[in-house]
Order: C-alpha cells, then sequence, then structure tokens
C-alpha cells in the first residue's frame, strides 16, 4: 500500500538491518501502477538486491486452501478475460509459502498477509492497517461493495473476515495509526494495538538533477512563473456512490470539493494574483471535479497532472507554496501520506486536524505538527489566504513541518519499530 514497505525497508537498512521487501504479484499492476518501489526513487538499482517478487496476490484468493482457493482463482480468470482492468489472482500452495518464508526471523505486514501466515501456522512481528476499519475485516468500502452482491460473496467475505481476524489476533504487534475506526476494529477483535505512526515516506535520497524528467522540469518552471501556488495530489472522492449509505460514505469522503470552492473564492478575493492549483488526474471523480472547476471559473487557473510516480510528486511539491491534505468528516482521523510527503518537502499543509496539542500528545506521544487545521470552505480559504498575506509565516511553518517529520518521522520512528521488533524477540 502505497510504497509503505519500501520505504521501511530502506531505512531498516540504513540502520543496519538486513531487511528485504517482498512484493505481491499485484502490487505495481493496474489502479497501482504508480506504487511500484522504482517510483519512489531515481536509485532503484541500489535496492534491487532486496526487492524479491512473489506469486501471492493481496486478494482474498490468498488466504484460502485448496479447493476454495482453486475456486476464487478460476472465477478471477473468467472476470479477466470478460475485462481487462479486472486482474487474474493465482492460488498459492501452502508448500509456497514455507519455501518463501524460510530463511526470514521477522516479518512485517499489512493487508491480506494475516491470514496468509496463518494457513501455514505463521504469524506477522508486526501487522498495521492500510485501510480504516481494517482491510478484509470492517472497512466500510469492502463492506458496501459486499453488500451489493449475493449469497455466494458474502459467505466468502464472512470466511475471510474470520481468517483474517485469527491472523490479526497471532500478530506480535500490532501498530495502528487511526484512533478511530480501526481502533473499534481491533476492539472488536479483541486485541490492543500501540497508536504509532508508520515511517511510509523516505526522504533520505539525494537527487541528481540531470535524473529529472524534462517533462517535469517543465511544471517546475511553471509554477516559477506563478505568484503562488497550491498542490493537492490526494486521490478526488467526494461524491457518494449509490452503494454507499450516509453513514458509510462518512469514512471514504476526503471532501476535495471544499478547497477548489476555497480557492474558487479566494480567485474571486484577490483577482489580479496570479494563483496556481495543481491536481492530479487520480481518483473516482476526477471528471466530476473538472466540471465543478469549470462551474466555478477557474479552469485556467487550474494545472491537471497525469497519476504520477511520488518521486516525481515530491520533487514537483518542493516548488509550489502550500499543501492540501484531506477534509474528513469522521473525528480523530489521521494523517496519511499525502499530508507527511507535504511535510517532508518542508511546505505548510493544511488539513483536517481535530486534535488538541494535548490530546494529541497522549494519543501518539508526540508533539502535535505545526498543521493549519481546516475542515469548512471558509477555514480552507482563511488558511490559505494567510500564507499569502504573511510570506515569512509561511516559510516558518514550512521549515518547522520539515522538522517535525526529521524529529518524529522517517529515519527516527523507523528506529522505534526496530527497537520494538528487538524487544520481542
Amino acid at each position: 500500500m502505497n510504497n509503505n514497505n519500501f520505504s521501511l525497508m530502506r531505512y531498516f537498512r540504513d540502520i543496519g538491518i538486513d531487511a528485504h521487501l517482498l512484493l505481491s504479484s499485484n502490487d505495481g499492476v493496474s489502479i497501482s501502477s504508480h506504487f511500484k518501489p522504482d517510483s519512489d526513487t531515481f536509485e532503484i538499482n541500489k535496492w534491487k538486491p532486496f526487492i524479491h517478487q512473489t506469486k501471492i496476490s493481496e486478494n482474498i484468493v490468498s488466504s484460502f486452501n485448496f479447493p476454495t482457493s482453486w475456486s476464487l482463482s478460476l472465477r478471477s480468470f473468467y472476470r479477466s478475460k470478460k475485462n481487462k482492468k479486472n486482474l487474474f489472482y493465482a492460488p498459492i500452495s501452502k508448500n509456497y509459502l514455507r519455501n518463501l518464508f524460510k530463511g526470514y526471523t521477522h516479518f512485517i505486514g499489512s493487508g491480506i498477509y494475516p491470514s496468509v501466515l496463518k494457513r501455514i501456522n505463521g504469524s506477522l512481528d508486526i501487522f498495521y492497517p492500510y485501510a480504516l476499519g481494517v482491510e478484509y475485516y470492517d472497512n466500510q468500502e469492502l463492506k458496501s461493495l459486499i453488500n451489493q452482491k449475493g449469497i455466494f460473496a458474502k459467505y466468502i467475505f464472512s470466511k475471510v473476515k474470520k481468517k483474517q481476524c485469527n491472523g490479526i489476533k497471532k500478530a506480535k504487534l500490532i501498530i495502528n495509526t487511526d484512533p478511530s475506526s480501526s481502533l473499534k476494529a481491533f476492539k472488536k477483535i479483541g486485541v490492543d494495538p500501540i497508536t504509532m505512526f508508520v515511517p511510509m515516506i523516505y526522504n533520505k535520497e539525494v537527487v541528481n538533477k540531470n535524473l529529472i524528467d524534462d517533462k517535469i522540469c517543465k511544471i517546475l518552471e511553471k509554477i516559477k512563473k506563478v505568484s503562488f501556488s497550491i498542490l493537492s495530489h490526494s486521490r478526488l472522492l467526494w461524491k457518494k456512490p449509490s452503494y454507499f449509505s450516509d453513514a458509510e460514505w462518512i469514512y471514504q469522503n476526503k471532501n476535495n470539493d471544499r478547497f477548489i470552492r476555497a480557492f474558487a473564492r479566494l480567485k474571486k478575493h484577490i483577482n489580479n494574483f496570479d494563483l496556481l492549483l495543481i491536481l492530479f488526474e487520480y481518483g473516482d471523480d476526477v471528471e466530476i471535479t473538472k466540471k465543478l472547476i469549470n462551474e466555478l471559473g477557474i479552469t485556467k487557473n487550474v494545472l491537471w497532472l497525469p497519476k504520477m510516480e511520488r518521486k516525481n510528486i515530491f520533487k514537483i511539491l518542493q516548488e509550489v507554496d502550500v499543501g492540501i491534505g484531506e477534509f474528513y468528516d469522521v473525528l480523530n482521523v489521521p494523517f496519511g501520506g499525502t499530508a507527511l510527503e507535504i511535510m517532508a518537502a518542508g511546505k505548510p499543509l493544511i488539513q483536517t486536524l481535530d486534535f488538541s496539542k494535548d490530546q494529541y500528545f497522549k494519543t501518539y506521544n508526540i508533539p502535535m505538527p505545526p498543521v493549519l487545521a481546516a475542515r469548512t470552505e471558509k477555514e480552507i480559504f482563511s488558511s490559505i489566504l494567510s500564507m499569502i498575506e504573511d510570506g515569512e509565516l509561511k516559510l516558518k511553518i514550512g521549515k518547522l513541518s520539515k522538522k517535525w517529520f526529521n524529529d518524529y518521522q522517517g529515519i527516527e520512528l523507523a528506529k522505534k519499530w526496530a527497537s520494538l521488533l528487538e524487544a520481542k524477540s
């Protein structure tokens, strides 16, 4: 998920741990094509010896033995023939799993891997969820999709949920970033997670300018020519699909339309100011976002970029003035990778953050980052305007954001993970 484990592997190797990355068969494929290891680094040859491709699918197929695994695999095969967007997921034998995992002393994973290791009486040393509500267990998006399916799908999901539950119970440690829906899910399972961040953004790479693509250089030049630039690279997801109830949708809705409306309001407020909003063609609501931008009359002030690799996004982030995060209406939802990337780049982050300073420290045992907390269109507007009106404050918050990342995320956080592993050995 989002190359989290690739970042962790690099940090571990930086501090002297012989860490390896085992890729699922569908990592970096289809909708995750921009999440290959080489999407994150300009030095892939340095890391290739420690990256290993496996036949395991990040899919429910991998949690079952014969004959269910074969039935589900055949089902995926026929679906892939009907629609190229659907992937084929191969069944995996117990012998393959035993041979693959032989020789490793510790396992860290997300996704379907608690139930995969349970098949061979193994377990994760650290499990951390990538989905709100915990993937394959209580994640609202998956539950909503399953509710639209027939009896067979619901039966299979109930089996997967049970397997995932048992696999998570076997994990030696559980690290959880989300003190809302994911914590509730872990309480249902009956486990007590450690509330802690994931070292998901690697920022120790020094990039040779000659390696930067010409297209990226042209984008950087365009940004330099405007008075003030704002970037949002989160998935565009704000229009409720019919298969979600209002109660379910609140856990998925990033409310991206709010900052777009705030930007349009800003454009009217300072009409003669050269503003640029940078968006990516990423997420379910790209087309409806383009329609909204046209209706608001800000098309000329929006630069659309294709779905892009993180290493290139990070270079663009370093040139803009402000980064925009996500605006969930669920209380105490933590920020994800996009927010951390903005802070790692040394830019002010505008994002929903419900915690007080005391509450944040009590939850994560670290100081609260200098986020410009906002949720409503009005609050987002005010936050952007404050950065335009006070350039020194903008630079100060950017520097403090980067310092916070370096002190409490990145390699310092990876060291804490390593200490947890050592303590449980």
